[in-house]
């Protein structure tokens, strides 16, 4: 495991594996313990790629890196895509005309709408 500074990690046991995962906040800071970890035949999951991404986002987007670790050896990674969301912001920005046909229709009091 290389020596780099890790956030406070959670751990998860089972009857035959301990787990746990650290996360980073740059993929930098996740260093050799990521490279040893990503799978090697992904490009989208290495470190270059990742640095890029980083230093040019989709705007509002921001990510998270998690290292995943069985009896201390990096076993797994993940990467977070984290962006804000408001529903109702959303919902609005649609321009959804009121006069669109609705795809599903309600008769009233018994009506088959014949």
């Amino acid at each position: 495991m290389c020596a780099t500074t890790i956030q406070p990690s959670f751990q998860a046991t089972t009857t035959r594996h301990t787990l746990r995962y650290s996360y980073f906040r740059s993929i930098e800071a996740a260093g050799c313990d990521w490279d040893a970890a990503a799978p090697a035949h992904d490009i989208f999951l290495q470190r270059p790629y990742l640095s890029i991404v980083e230093n040019n986002p989709p705007e509002g987007m921001r990510f998270g890196y998690l290292v995943f670790y069985q009896n201390e050896e990096p076993v797994g990674v993940a990467l977070c895509q984290i962006k804000y969301f408001k529903g109702d912001d959303n919902i609005n920005d649609l321009n959804v005309s009121k006069q669109e046909p609705c795809f599903f229709t309600a008769w009233p009091n018994g009506s088959n709408g014949g």
